[in-house]
């Protein structure tokens, strides 16, 4: 249930992070009846199970080393930490948790499009002059849609989220993990690419400084187009799911 960090060097644990989200199944974890194989026992839950990844951002006029985290099978949410100082890490570092229950700016959107965070994430430089993590929203939302937040690294306000429209309850998906992609050699991402459930391999055109001109590349904002399809039958009927990040 919790995030360590132990020193390369000694292998002696530096700090440890519990996410919010997991905290309400610390109380069974004690239990004698809890992972056991009998009809009448606790059955057992992940909890901090997805992967992290650690990025260099800039901000409040200074460079920072931020890891930001998921929860995977563990519960619907992603969390970032400042560790640029990880053997004084304290409360101060722990810069935002988002999830379907929680957010700084309480958005609404993750409630309705946050699953169990399995994507991986990219910490990035977008055009408006904000590091940011792009996150799919993984699978098992309530809208069952395909969904990409982009984050502010330092505040966790939610910059924008992009609804494919790709999804429903009968139609269950979810979007992947993203690659981000810079064309013209700024260090700045002007398209990022991410598949979903239904086969759907999307890309997001965030090449404007004005994040209100963010959105899927092809279509229009009412009826999003993918760039490709993977089908496993002649007429589409039947979808490959993408579930890895695309190679660019």
């Amino acid at each position: 249930g919790m995030l360590h960090a132990f020193s390369a060097e000694s292998g002696g644990e530096l700090f440890a992070y519990i996410p919010n989200e997991i905290l309400p199944k610390f109380a069974n974890l004690s239990h004698i009846k809890y992972g056991c194989k009998s009809s009448d026992c606790i059955p057992h839950e992940y909890s901090v199970d997805g992967k992290s990844v650690i990025s260099d951002t800039f901000y409040n006029d200074a460079w920072h080393s931020v890891l930001v985290g998921t929860l995977g099978l563990g519960g619907k949410g992603i969390y970032a930490l400042d560790v640029s100082n990880p053997s004084s890490f304290s409360a101060d570092d722990v810069l935002w948790e988002v999830s379907a229950n929680q957010s700084p700016d309480g958005a609404s959107v993750y409630e309705a499009n946050m699953g169990y965070s399995q994507p991986t994430p990219a910490v990035v430089r977008m055009k408006n002059g904000k590091w940011a993590a792009v996150v799919g929203n993984g699978y098992g939302s309530s809208s069952q849609k395909a969904v990409l937040f982009i984050i502010d690294i330092e505040t966790g306000h939610l910059i924008k989220s992009i609804d494919t429209k790709f999804g429903s309850s009968l139609l269950i998906n979810g979007l992947s993990s993203p690659t981000p992609v810079d064309s013209d050699g700024d260090f700045i991402v002007d398209t990022i690419y991410a598949g979903d459930l239904q086969g759907n391999m999307w890309a997001f055109d965030v090449s404007s400084s004005d994040e209100d001109n963010w959105g899927v590349k092809y279509g229009s904002s009412s009826e999003p187009q993918p760039l490709f399809r993977a089908c496993a039958d002649v007429d589409c009927m039947q979808s490959q799911a993408i579930t890895a990040p695309p190679q660019v």
